[in-house]
């Protein structure tokens, strides 16, 4: 996990690699997005290329999946090197998240 933190640091992220090193502190499974902001990511030139190269509606429900439960829950840092940053919640901004996790998707 450390080593996906520093990869994804490396790649100009800000949340998403405290979110895959962080405890999850509160989980809530959803399944969608609100309306606006499906618009908002239906508009990105990043979630179009991810469509281009998975072109599957199931791989799509997924994603939007995954965005809507991250969203929706509580993650606590970890951060060894920085005590000011260790132990605290993370303040998610979905606009943020939303770009940084179709990037990912587009690395992998």
């Amino acid at each position: 996990m450390i080593a996906a933190k520093r990869l994804l640091q490396a790649n100009n992220m800000i949340i998403l690699p405290y979110i895959i090193s962080s405890k999850m502190r509160n989980i809530q499974n959803r399944k969608s997005i609100n309306k606006k902001e499906l618009i908002a990511i239906e508009k990105s030139e990043i979630y179009n290329k991810v469509l281009q190269q998975y072109r599957s509606t199931s791989m799509k429900d997924y994603i939007l999946s995954l965005m809507a439960t991250i969203i929706s829950s509580e993650f606590k840092m970890i951060d060894f090197k920085d005590e000011i940053v260790n132990g605290k919640i993370l303040n998610v901004v979905p606009e943020i998240v939303y770009e940084e996790l179709l990037m990912y998707i587009l690395m992998v």
